[in-house]
């Protein structure tokens, strides 16, 4: 992951020994009325580790950060930069 663009969204000093999960991440996605989707980007960086297929999971909250009763859960896999 781009370490200035984690810095800037959670304020975690970039670690990469760190699990992403442990990241105090919070993104905020506007998805207009009327509209199904919207495109989401983490910016990612190529390293010449080997990992496992690793995931992302978001869900939408309330401005407490408690989830939304009934609120979809989104899934998605990490790729490898080209």
């Amino acid at each position: 992951m781009d370490p200035q663009w984690l810095k800037d969204s959670s304020g975690d000093v970039p670690d990469p020994e760190r699990p992403l999960s442990d990241a105090h991440l919070w993104v905020w996605l506007n998805i207009p009325p009327g509209s199904s989707g919207v495109d989401f980007a983490v910016p990612i960086v190529r390293d010449q580790v080997t990992e496992p297929t690793e995931s992302t999971r978001l869900a939408p909250t309330d401005d407490e950060a408690e989830p939304l009763p009934d609120g979809p859960v989104l899934t998605g896999t990490v790729l490898d930069k080209p």
